[in-house]
């Protein structure tokens, strides 16, 4: 959602800036002014009792609204770009719940255009650095909504590596590929110019690349684009960000967690359907040092729990097939030492009767959407300490 991007302030008057910049800043600065305003009376408004007409009208004034900020917001990035090396307000950068927050958005939109969209976050990413996450997830934003808008068929990726870049920094890169038409007979490299779009491109002002490599260039990284051999194009950047030493888990770590498996790494069978809970669920596991399977349905965890030995299963309420309550009961109903398998409930409904149905049908425990690393460490530790108890 572009309404999250950077909020940067006009430039203070006894800052040296060429008056040109300086007036660009302040029209931006006074456009975004009554932009936030209206974005506000919006969601107060969406609030109150409507009809599904008047609702529908106040959401598409919405939309507008935040495509003006948008605009307005890469217009006054771009004349601190001229201006200057832009200002970068470092803070922690949580990489799971950007993503978290942007794939969901991400994921609508190219349903709704018929083509699928999914993150590959790849083993060993950090989750905690420190960097300008405002920024970073403005980027993000920029070069997905880039390939969705040209992408008519097939699918988009968004994929994140990381690689050590020094004893306390990493070098971690976004690469957006889609199945669009690619740059015919463009130049990528010219596509990081301001105001410059592709043949291909489809509204914009023609700055989103060239803020992603400012911004990029700004951290310590850069950025690059390309066609892919088997069609479409590539677009991407990298960014070197400091390792977090602030950052504690509020838990055990996964080697002092007294696992089943004499090797210290549990194997867990994780069902879920949707995409971007793959990626947060995953990258906390990876971080307890944890194997895992993923399956997208209940009939799915039946036949791999019949084929694999799981210490735990995470399992989703709401699956398509078979849904999480009936997999449930389907399991804790075996006649053998598959029925003793914990279950661990995940369910976006955080009522006290959804809760006590997961539990009826055979969950340990249940935690709530959107998943914390802290609540899903304590709800396994419980979990398992029960099970230690009782072998």
């Amino acid at each position: 959602m572009r309404g999250k991007g950077a909020l940067i302030m006009p430039v203070p008057d006894d800052e040296p800036v060429a008056p040109l910049e300086r007036r660009i800043a302040g029209v931006a600065h006074e456009l975004r002014t009554p932009l936030n305003g209206m974005l506000a009376l919006a969601d107060r408004l969406l609030d109150t009792p409507l009809s599904d007409e008047q609702r529908q009208y106040i959401h598409s004034m919405r939309a507008a609204a935040r495509h003006l900020h948008a605009v307005a917001t890469d217009v006054l990035d771009v004349a601190r770009l001229q201006e200057r090396s832009p200002r970068l307000e470092m803070g922690p950068v949580d990489l799971g719940e950007i993503l978290s927050d942007l794939g969901a958005p991400f994921s609508a939109r190219a349903a709704a255009q018929g083509i699928a969209f999914r993150i590959e976050m790849a083993p060993g990413v950090p989750n905690h650095l420190l960097g300008d996450p405002v920024r970073l997830r403005q980027m993000i934003e920029n070069i997905t909504d880039n390939a969705l808008k040209v992408t008519h068929e097939g699918e988009v990726v968004l994929q994140v590596t990381s690689a050590p870049d020094s004893e306390n920094r990493v070098c971690v890169t976004f690469v957006v590929n889609d199945t669009g038409p690619g740059f015919a007979g463009d130049d990528p490299e010219d596509l990081f110019a301001l105001f410059t779009q592709g043949v291909y491109a489809q509204g914009g002002a023609g700055l989103g690349l060239a803020l992603v490599r400012g911004f990029a260039e700004a951290m310590g990284g850069g950025a690059f684009a390309g066609n892919l051999p088997q069609g479409g194009a590539s677009v991407g950047f990298s960014v070197a960000l400091e390792r977090d030493p602030a950052y504690q888990p509020a838990f055990p770590a996964a080697n002092d967690a007294a696992p089943l498996r004499n090797d210290g790494q549990l194997r867990i069978l994780v069902a879920e359907d949707n995409p971007i809970n793959r990626v947060v669920i995953g990258t906390i596991l990876d971080q307890f040092g944890h194997a895992h399977d993923m399956v997208g349905d209940g009939a799915s965890a039946l036949k791999a729990i019949a084929q694999v030995d799981y210490d735990l299963i995470l399992m989703d309420k709401k699956m398509p097939i078979l849904d999480g309550l009936s997999t449930a009961r389907a399991l804790c109903s075996l006649p053998d030492e598959r029925a003793r398998v914990p279950i661990i409930g995940l369910t976006a409904g955080a009522f006290a009767h959804e809760i006590d149905d997961f539990l009826a049908a055979g969950a340990r425990a249940v935690v709530t959407k959107p998943i914390s690393v802290r609540a899903l460490w304590s709800a396994i530790d419980d979990v398992l300490g029960e099970r230690r108890l009782a072998v």
